[in-house]
């Protein structure tokens, strides 16, 4: 079984999960675990406080699901605004070897 964490994040509107099993059916990888990260429909802005909280909550989440389950590598496909790609990125430290 593979240790590795698939993470979609999707807060543009775009459904990012094509790339998803695009990627699985081209590179055979299975992931252990799958979480999906998207915005209510109310929330079309991402502003300041709303990009902090999205990335604190999705490192949060990371941290959770790494200290419950064997994860050796996470691979990140993403639909974001480029200020949220960096406050998202800037919170991935201390953790196992990132794919995007």
């Amino acid at each position: 079984m593979s240790n590795q964490l698939f993470i979609e994040i999707s807060v543009t509107g775009k459904d990012v999960s094509e790339s998803v099993r695009n990627f699985i059916r081209t590179t055979g990888q299975m992931p252990h675990r799958f979480v999906k990260f998207s915005l209510q429909e109310e929330y079309k802005v991402v502003d300041n406080s709303l990009g902090v909280s999205i990335a604190l909550q999705i490192r949060e989440t990371l941290a959770k699901m790494i200290g419950h389950y064997p994860i050796s590598e996470i691979h990140i496909f993403s639909a974001v605004p480029q200020g949220l790609a960096v406050l998202i990125g800037h919170n991935l430290s201390a953790l196992p070897p990132v794919q995007l």
